[in-house]
């Protein structure tokens, strides 16, 4: 909107008149633990929580787990999600991810932490000005862009 950038993925966009939102893909947020999980990550027995408290889809999901009667004995944050899904395969704790982070690491072996458990679901777009699309160039970048993210 302030004229910093042409195009931007983003997660959950805002509506706004002078945007074109054009939905990409995608994916859903929950509680990540290891397949053999730690009794740091037993969800029966106030697990340690890792996770990015900013995010909205985080403070969601621990509104959530809060009325289901889930509490953390403790929380340990960082902003990387890649630092959360590797504290997490490392047994440090219950792990709130994206999917798309838990499982696309191999080596981490993630699963979700139940189907008990709320999940937060995504929207991936491809965000622009809806006055940057008026030039060949910002119309072929727009369809290459959509193009090869569809399904992201």
């Amino acid at each position: 909107i302030a004229f910093q950038l042409d195009f931007g993925i983003v997660i959950n966009p805002v509506k706004h008149p002078g945007l074109v939102i054009r939905k990409l893909g995608a994916d859903t947020v929950g509680l990540w633990t290891r397949s053999n999980p730690t009794t740091l990550q037993d969800l029966e027995t106030k697990p340690v929580l890792v996770c990015d408290p900013e995010l909205s889809q985080t403070q969601d999901l621990l509104k959530r787990c809060a009325k289901l009667g889930l509490e953390f004995s403790r929380q340990l944050n960082s902003s990387n999600l890649e630092v959360i899904a590797s504290l997490v395969s490392q047994g440090a704790g219950v792990g709130i991810l994206p999917s798309r982070v838990a499982t696309r690491i191999q080596e981490y072996g993630l699963v979700p932490a139940g189907e008990r458990y709320p999940t937060y679901a995504d929207t991936i777009c491809l965000v622009y000005r809806s006055d940057t699309h008026s030039t060949q160039a910002a119309k072929i970048l727009a369809r290459s862009l959509a193009a090869k993210l569809q399904g992201v």
